[in-house]
Parts: C-alpha cells; sequence; structure tokens
C-alpha cells in the first residue's frame, strides 16, 4: 500500500514539473488570450465593492463598463481572485491555477483509472491525461485559463459517477458528483457544449453494461442538484445573452466552420504558437500523440475478447466520436444543433478525446507483457508527450499581467468587447471624458461613490438640465434621481439619459439582483443548503456508527 501511494507521489511530481517547469519564473509567455491578468484585475475589485454575486466590471467596456462576470463562467477567476485579495500577484494567482487545476486532473484521471483498470492502469491514465498535448496547447499557446480547469474535473465527473453507479460510498459519491459537476459548469462555458452530451452517453453506457440502469436516477439526481447550485450563473447567463453582444462570439473569425480539422492532423506533431484557420495550415498544432493512439490500439485488440471489452468498447466510441466532432464530415450536424455555434471551434472536442485516449492507453496494463514494462512506457509517454509543454518565449509580463483601470478601458475593451449592449458598435467607442456629463456647462457634479455596483452623484444646476450617464445600459441597473426612477431612460447608444431639476438633485445608480438574478440566486442557495444538509447527515451518521 506504501509502495503504491510512493509511486503515485512521485509520478504526479513529474507530472507537475513538467507542465509547470516554465511558469516557475517571473516572466509569463505571449498567449492567444490574453486577457486573464484583467478579468482577475476587475473580479479582485468587484468582489472588495461588495458585489456578490460578483457581475459587473467597471472599467472593460471602455470604462462604461458590461456584465462580464454574468455571462463568462468564473470559477477559475473566483480562485485567482482569492489569492489576490491575500496579496499574491496576479501573474502568480494564474500560474498557481494551472498548478492546481494539473493536481486536480490528475488525481481524478488516476482514480478513475485506477477504478477501471488496477494502479498501473491508473498511473498510465493519468500521466497521459495530464500530458495530453492539447493540455500543452491550452496553457503554451491559447492560455485557455478557464478550459483547461474545467477539463481538469472531468476525470472526477465520471470516476463518481461510476461509483454511485456501483454503489461504492454513495453518499460520499453523490456529493463528490455533485461538486465536479458544479465545477465544470461553473468553469467554463463551452466545456458544458463539449463535455456534457459525452458525460451522459458514457454515464448512461456504463449503467447499462454493469447492468444496473435503475442507477441512472441518482446520477441524474446529481445532475440535476449541480445544475441547481449552479443556477446562479447559468440561468441568466443563458436568457440575458440577448441584452448583449454575445451573438458576436459566434461570427467572423469564430465561426465554427472555418474550424473544421482534417483527420491526418491530429497525427502530426509539429509544434506552432499561431492560431487557426480555414484548411490544413493551421499555425498551431492538433496532435493526438502517436505512443498514445498505438497503445490505445493494442489495449483494444489485446483485450477485445476479455471482459474488459464492452468498457472499451465504450471509450473506444467516445474517442470516434469526439474526433469525428472536429472533422468536416460532421458539419452537417452542427447546422442543425442549437447552441453548437457558440462552441466556436470544433477542435474544441479533442478536450474529450483526450480524455478518452487516456483511458483506453490505461488499459494496457491489463497485458501481462506489457505490464512488466511499465516503467518503459510510462517514460515513453512522458517523453513523447511532455516535450510539449513549453513555450515559444519568455516575455516580461508589463500591464498585461498587471493591469490598471486606464489600461483595461483603453486596451483590454477592443479585445473583449463580447458583453456590451447589443446595440453598441464597439468600434466606434472610446473612453468617455468623465463619467457623468451634463448639457448645462454650469451644472456642478460632485461624484460621492463609484463602485462596480453603486453611483451616488450631487447635481446641482441654475436651470433645469439633462445628464449623460456613461454607463451601459443593463436591466438590473436601478438609476434615481431623487428616489424618481421615471426621471431617467435609456438612450439611444444604450447609456443613461436622466433629466434633472434646478436647484440641488441626487444621483443614485444601484445594481440589484432582481428578477430572474435574485430567483437564480435563491435556487442556488437552496440547493447548496441541501448539499450542505446531507454531507453534515452522512458525517453525523459515519460517527454514530
Amino acid at each position: 500500500m506504501k509502495s503504491i501511494k510512493k509511486s503515485t507521489i512521485i509520478i504526479l511530481i513529474i507530472n507537475l514539473i513538467i507542465v509547470t517547469y516554465w511558469l516557475i519564473n517571473s516572466q509569463y509567455f505571449p498567449v492567444h488570450d490574453f486577457t486573464a491578468g484583467a478579468r482577475v484585475y476587475e473580479l479582485t475589485q468587484t468582489v472588495k465593492d461588495g458585489q456578490f454575486p460578483p457581475r459587473w466590471s467597471s472599467n472593460f467596456g471602455f470604462g462604461m463598463g458590461m456584465p462580464l462576470f454574468q455571462f463568462y463562467a468564473p470559477l477559475s477567476f473566483y480562485l485567482a481572485t482569492i489569492l489576490n485579495l491575500l496579496g499574491i500577484p496576479i501573474l502568480l494567482t494564474i500560474k498557481i491555477v494551472y498548478l492546481i487545476s494539473t493536481i486536480v486532473g490528475f488525481y481524478g484521471a488516476y482514480l478513475l483509472g485506477k477504478k477501471l483498470i488496477n494502479h498501473l492502469g491508473g498511473l498510465i491514465t493519468a500521466t497521459a491525461f495530464t500530458l495530453a498535448p492539447y493540455h500543452a496547447l491550452n496553457i503554451y499557446v491559447r492560455g485557455a485559463t478557464a478550459e483547461y480547469f474545467a477539463l481538469s474535473f472531468t476525470p472526477l465527473s465520471l470516476y463518481y459517477a461510476f461509483n454511485l453507479i456501483d454503489n461504492k460510498n454513495k453518499t460520499n459519491s453523490y456529493l463528490g458528483l455533485v461538486l465536479s459537476l458544479v465545477a465544470i459548469y461553473l468553469s467554463h462555458n463551452v466545456t458544458i457544449l463539449t463535455f456534457m452530451p459525452f458525460w451522459f452517453f458514457i454515464v448512461f453506457t456504463y449503467a447499462l453494461i454493469k447492468k444496473k440502469p435503475k442507477q441512472i436516477v441518482s446520477n441524474l439526481l446529481a445532475q440535476l442538484h449541480g445544475l441547481l447550485i449552479s443556477a446562479y450563473f447559468l440561468i441568466p447567463a443563458f436568457f440575458q445573452k440577448s441584452q448583449t453582444s454575445a451573438l458576436t462570439l459566434t461570427q467572423g473569425f469564430s465561426q465554427y466552420n472555418l474550424h473544421f480539422l482534417y483527420f491526418r492532423q491530429l497525427l502530426n506533431p509539429n509544434w506552432g504558437y499561431g492560431g487557426s484557420i480555414l484548411g490544413i495550415d493551421d499555425k498551431m498544432s492538433f496532435y493526438l500523440g502517436i505512443d498514445l493512439l498505438l497503445l490505445s490500439l493494442f489495449s483494444t485488440l489485446l483485450l477485445f475478447k476479455k471482459p474488459y471489452r464492452k468498457i472499451l468498447a465504450l471509450f473506444s466510441a467516445s474517442l470516434f466520436l469526439s474526433v469525428l466532432a472536429t472533422n468536416f464530415k460532421t458539419k452537417f450536424i452542427w447546422e442543425v444543433i442549437p447552441l453548437a455555434d457558440y462552441i466556436q471551434f470544433p477542435w474544441r472536442f479533442l478536450g474529450v478525446a483526450s480524455l478518452s485516449l487516456s483511458i483506453l492507453a490505461g488499459f494496457s496494463m491489463l497485458n501481462k507483457k506489457l505490464k512488466k514494462n511499465w516503467l518503459i512506457i510510462l517514460s515513453i509517454v512522458i517523453v513523447l508527450n511532455g516535450r510539449f509543454f513549453r513555450p515559444e518565449k519568455l516575455i516580461e509580463p508589463s500591464e498585461t499581467y498587471n493591469p490598471n483601470p486606464t489600461y483595461i478601458q483603453e486596451r483590454m475593451s477592443t479585445v473583449m468587447p463580447d458583453y456590451l449592449p447589443s446595440e453598441v458598435n464597439w468600434r466606434d467607442e472610446e473612453v468617455p471624458e468623465s463619467l457623468i456629463k451634463a448639457k448645462n456647462k454650469d451644472t456642478v457634479i460632485n461624484i460621492v461613490n463609484n463602485t462596480s455596483d453603486l453611483i451616488q452623484a450631487e447635481i446641482n444646476t441654475t436651470k433645469n438640465d439633462t445628464i449623460n450617464l456613461n454607463r451601459y445600459y443593463f436591466p438590473n441597473w436601478q438609476v434615481t434621481i431623487n428616489n424618481q426612477t421615471n426621471s431617467c431612460q435609456k438612450s439611444e447608444d444604450s447609456r443613461y439619459l436622466c433629466q434633472v431639476n434646478s436647484g440641488r438633485s441626487d444621483l443614485k445608480v444601484v445594481w440589484r439582483e432582481k428578477g430572474i438574478n435574485a430567483y437564480s440566486n435563491l435556487l442556488s442557495l437552496l440547493a447548496l443548503l441541501s448539499l450542505a444538509f446531507i454531507s453534515i447527515k452522512n458525517k453525523l451518521k459515519a460517527k454514530s456508527s
């Protein structure tokens, strides 16, 4: 038992060193998505302002704000923000998030592989999953912090689901499944779309293989529980997206039909740091790993006639379908599936393919000859796949990972205009000279408060006047003049236009968790309390026994 634990820890440390070696410095590297630092900065400011749950970013949107955290899955940035509030620099918080993600992914893949195969199978599965080339792509090429974080919880979600079906430690398995599903739901919107259909397929098929179809119910309850806990984010994000420019996420460069793959690209190890384009000449690699494919093939051929053939067939089907989803030949399916546009890049299904491939590779440890040479096989997997975990070059982080309000307003707002009001053409926008501007030059405006969820100002004018409030419109803002809501209206440029009478007027702009937000928050609170109740009850039961 001690040798098993020791070998697992040693292999974990080796994986961590390989994945994070280039993160252990004060520098960073060029990535496609370099907004992570600004997101952490904004979320930290929002939390400091006392907005809970965090919804609004004040500095994105050219200083007029946008509901960034209402629509972009926030969990990985919650973690980074907690670290930042503890005094850790933003760049280091992002690196720590990658470290934690890697540990979670390795641990979950090991448990899953050990359950389905054996200890050595768990080590091969965990290493193959952790060092999957697609994960190197997410860290060192794309900078896809949220997606990498979400994918790290996918093995755990299957492990706990399988335990529920097998009636192993049922309450703990239920709690683990709910929490792992919540982690995925709150970590990355697109991973929900790419992974969850496969989760249902794999879990339901596993239940049928085990001849325990009734256990599907407990998994469905866990899914519902996870969805309800995540409701405060998921429901507003889905139903209020029409209030924003989110549709632009499916247009232009982000149209999925520009990013299908050719199968031969999955076998090409040529590594690049450029972008994804139409055709076969992408400047980034979508390599799956020849070694992993060969191990998976050996596993399938050597064991297919044995008791494991149904499980092998299940994950072979998962691998085949996820790979097929990246190919042009499935375009007709993409055209009829709701929300498929929001996946943007069909090659994102490589996250599912990498997990399926890792499990199939782990099954090689059921072959006696391969099992005797497990260390050689493990070394081959490490050497052939670990080489991709490196940046193009190291650079000084500058303002990108040590941002300030001006930098975000002027520079980052053009990079990420996704959640501005739908009527706004961001290309025509610029940072306004002031938060509040009066038509009458003699009007005196004294701003008392200006936070992410509250603006208060005293307005003194000698005659009736019109003021422009440079905060973008969103239904959750309540704007009042002297406690009257009928004095302000939405302007043509999706800001606020208010009428004030001569004398002193008090302007108050406050974010309200009302309507769909309030109902969603209540659902999440009740679901979270019920999960806590189940956990406490389980602990009390364990103590009494």
